[in-house]
């Protein structure tokens, strides 16, 4: 009995630590990528991570991030998402995004009939 406790708690220790790592790297490439995405635009970027799966991906990925030399007064937000195929069998606390979108805003100035006017 003791060996098995011993075991669960090798397994239990060995599978934290491979999602710290995991998370790390993904941590510093993210940071890394949304810093570069924010640079180029020379505007600030919002990153929005939906209310599904893990909760530390919510808090890691769901945040601001500020340019260097901002040009513009905009907000650039990017939603995390996932394809349906990509999710079709997974629970929701388990749920993982596999791509960004862009959030586009609406225009109040343009008018249904005005995209056949050219």
């Amino acid at each position: 009995m003791l060996l098995v406790q011993l075991a669960d708690t090798r397994l239990e220790t060995a599978e934290l630590t491979f999602q710290e790592e995991v998370m790390n790297i993904y941590k510093k490439k993210w940071q890394l990528m949304a810093a570069a995405i924010a640079n180029v635009f020379h505007c600030d970027k919002i990153s929005i991570y939906p209310s599904l799966g893990p909760e530390v991906y919510q808090s890691f990925f769901s945040r601001t991030i500020k340019a260097r030399e901002k040009r513009f007064i905009h907000v650039l937000p990017l939603l995390w998402s996932a394809t349906e195929n990509h999710t079709e069998d997974m629970p929701t606390h388990y749920w993982t995004a596999n791509h960004v979108a862009p959030l586009m805003g609406i225009s109040h100035n343009l008018e249904v009939g005005d995209a056949d006017e050219t």
